[in-house]
Formats: structure tokens, sequence, C-alpha cells
């Protein structure tokens, strides 16, 4: 017959790529063709298999779609819909924004650029001369928990009701201290014109009690800036002062 729409077409076989759109085969079965354009663009309405372009073929459809990647994921360079990811589409696109959503919890916030800033974190705690400090250790442990492995940390600062201002340290030297803190690894920094120094001082509750200090050395009884909550007796430090058995006070410790 002279029929070039099925199987026989002009005494040759029906192939993908001959011009002519084959009808005796309906969508599914081996052989169909919803178009046939005779070329290899797969950025036209007809890809190279026969098959109508659609989002989610894995090409991109010129002047309607600007991406087609061809799977679902929406963290990848094509999120679903065959559209570029974008700052503020509720996704984030890895490796390439830090967030993407509306995110303003306690610690984190995503800011309209995409970047993550987490809020400083901070250790305040009011201290009684001569008594323990358990309630205190808890909250320091709570303090040094929240310290992110992934965050670099630009200052960290001693100071409380004995000193506003307290004892600072600014720079990548902040976040050796920081992290040395969470991690409650031995550590001696210089920074700001002093010494920084964390290691262990005491036990609580079977756990060691990590001190954050500026003193000569750690466990030691001296006049200066220290912080030690978790030794076990009432010996938790101070600022600006007596170290051991220091006077009624608060103390705060800030990483930011």
């Amino acid at each position: 017959n002279a029929d070039a729409t099925d199987a026989c077409n002009d005494c040759s076989i029906a192939r993908c790529g001959d011009g002519v759109v084959r009808l005796d085969r309906l969508p599914g079965d081996i052989g169909y063709e919803a178009c046939d354009d005779q070329n290899e663009d797969n950025t036209d309405e007809c890809i190279d298999d026969c098959q109508a372009a659609r989002c989610g073929d894995g090409h991109a459809l010129a002047g309607h779609e600007p991406c087609d990647d061809g799977n679902e994921v929406d963290t990848d360079a094509c999120i679903t819909g065959c559209i570029l990811p974008t700052c503020g589409d509720g996704i984030t696109h890895e490796g390439v924004e830090q967030c993407d959503d509306p995110t303003d919890l306690a610690e984190v916030v995503c800011r309209l650029d995409c970047t993550l800033i987490r809020r400083p974190v901070n250790f305040n705690q009011q201290f009684t001369r001569s008594q323990s400090s358990a309630g205190q250790c808890g909250a320091w442990r709570t303090f040094r928990s929240r310290i992110d492995a992934q965050q670099v940390y630009t200052e960290v600062r001693i100071f409380g009701s004995r000193s506003q201002s307290g004892v600072l340290c600014q720079g990548a030297a902040a976040n050796t201290i920081c992290q040395s803190l969470r991690a409650g690894t031995a550590r001696t920094v210089a920074c700001g014109g002093r010494t920084w120094r964390i290691g262990n001082c005491g036990t609580t509750g079977g756990s060691p009690g990590v001190e954050l200090t500026t003193q000569t050395a750690i466990c030691r009884c001296a006049t200066g800036y220290c912080v030690r909550p978790c030794i076990g007796n009432s010996n938790w430090g101070g600022v600006n002062g007596a170290t051991c058995t220091g006077d009624t006070q608060r103390m705060q410790v800030i990483c930011q």
C-alpha cells in the first residue's frame, strides 16, 4: 500500500528518523513515534528517539526550558520543572548556597543572599562565692556542645560582672580556641596579647572538667580570667579577680 505511516514506508522498514511519523503504534508499543523530524537535534520539540520533548527527558528544549537534567533531584543545578535554581526559591543548591529558606531559629539565620550565619554561642551564668557550681557545669557542657564544628568563629571573649570588656581574642586563633573548647582538646594559643589555655581540671559526674583560662597554667589558683564550672568544688574560676573561691559574680564566654 501507499501508506507511509505504517510499518512499511516506500518498501523500507519504518524507522525513527525517516521523516514520517508512524501511526500504527500506540504509546508504549515498540516502534511508537510521537514525532519524526528527521534530525538529531535534541533541543527542538522532537528528540532523537522520535518522542515529543518534555521536561525530564534530559534535554533542554530551546526557548522553553533553561535546563533539563532528567532527574527529580532539587538540590542540584536543575530543579523540578526544568528550572534553574535561584537564591530565594526555598531549595538549597548544594555547593553553591549555604541555605535557602526563611530559617531564623535561636542559633541559625539564613540571610537574603542565601548565606548562613550562626548566632553567637554564649555561656552566661551566675556564681556564688564558696558554693559549688554543679548547675553551672551543666550549662557549660551545653554551651560547649552548641559550638559548631563546621562554623568558623572569629571572636572569643571571657567577661562578666567584674569586667564588661573582659579579655578578647579575634581572628583564626579564636576559632582554634572555640573548637578546642568544643572538643575538650588541650591547647595553648597566643592571641590578643595573652596566652589562652584549654585543658582539664577536676571531674563532675564522672566527666573531666574542661577549663578555659588566660592564666599561666591550667587548674591554677591565681588572679585573672578563668572559667572552670565543672571542677567539682567552689574554685570555679573568676573574671578579673581571684580564680579560686572567687567573689560572687556573673561569668560569660562567647564564641562568634
